[in-house]
């Protein structure tokens, strides 16, 4: 299974409506954000039909304020348990690629 480095950055509203119409008052952000824990799963999909495909490393949890827009931006490492770039082969020589083209990137749970 391959493993992949990851950077998430994530956009808490607060003291206006988030895309589902709910406000998170600021001191709930600060608390959580405060709170936050190490190891977290990393999920593709929502409301149960998700699947955990990699989990936060607790390495780096940066966090910005901007009082302008009424956000907190959270920016954690992760690793994907699958998944990564999808090429095509230019040159391969032994068991070694020398020149490839990134035609996309996957994820996946498997």
């Amino acid at each position: 299974m391959e493993m992949t480095d990851v950077k998430l950055t994530f956009t808490i509203p607060y003291g206006k409506p988030n895309k589902n119409g709910v406000i998170f008052t600021e001191e709930a952000v600060m608390a959580a954000v405060s709170a936050l824990p190490q190891n977290l799963p990393i999920k593709l999909g929502s409301d149960g039909f998700s699947k955990v495909i990699g989990n936060t490393t607790g390495k780096c949890h940066l966090v910005r304020w901007d009082s302008d827009t009424q956000t907190c931006h959270i920016t954690v490492d992760g690793k994907l348990y699958a998944g990564g770039i999808e090429g095509v082969v230019n040159e391969f020589e032994g068991n070694e690629i020398k020149n490839f083209d990134i035609r996309g990137f996957s994820l996946t749970s498997e």
